[in-house]
């Protein structure tokens, strides 16, 4: 008999109690501390633990609900991950860049215009990073604009108390 879904014959076909038993033989197989991994043999224990309640059913069977299940626990996209092509990068001040980093997911080509436009970053140097290290840049310009901006109101403050 036809598996028609998969395309494979019932004889092709992993039953879950094979694959259990498997497991639990290579888990015994892997319990030496000398010549297996004893962290993989605990974890093919628990694996096979976890899938013999459902012995009478295909392997393809389950991984197919499995595969499902786990679709629908991942995130939707968010809003955020869309172009924010309105926005006057220059206008942004350090707290509106900081939350524009922290609050959102924002798209790479949104990331580069940022760093371009806001701070002067090579547009060529943030196509060539990768996102994190896009993100990394601007995070670093950012603190650098705030110590300089620390450093000018200091240096205003000392040439108001100046005498000369």
């Amino acid at each position: 008999m036809k598996n028609k879904a998969y395309g494979q014959t019932e004889k092709d076909a992993i039953l879950i109690k094979d694959l259990v038993g498997f497991l639990r033989d290579f888990s015994v197989a892997l319990k030496s501390r000398q010549t297996g991994n004893p962290a993989m043999s605990i974890a093919l224990s628990e694996l096979s633990k976890a899938l013999q309640p459902h012995s009478d059913r295909y392997l393809q069977d389950v991984l197919s609900e499995f595969k499902t299940l786990c679709a629908s626990d991942l995130p939707k996209k968010s809003r955020a991950s869309t172009r924010l092509l309105d926005i006057d990068w220059t206008s942004l001040s350090l707290d509106d860049v900081e939350n524009l980093l922290t609050e959102n997911e924002l798209p790479k080509k949104d990331l580069i215009d940022l760093g371009h436009i806001r701070f002067g970053i090579s547009r060529s140097k943030l196509e060539r990073q990768s996102k994190t290290m896009t993100l990394e840049s601007i995070r670093t310009a950012a603190e650098n604009e705030k110590t300089l901006h620390i450093i000018g109101e200091e240096a205003a403050r000392s040439g108001l108390r100046r005498n000369t």
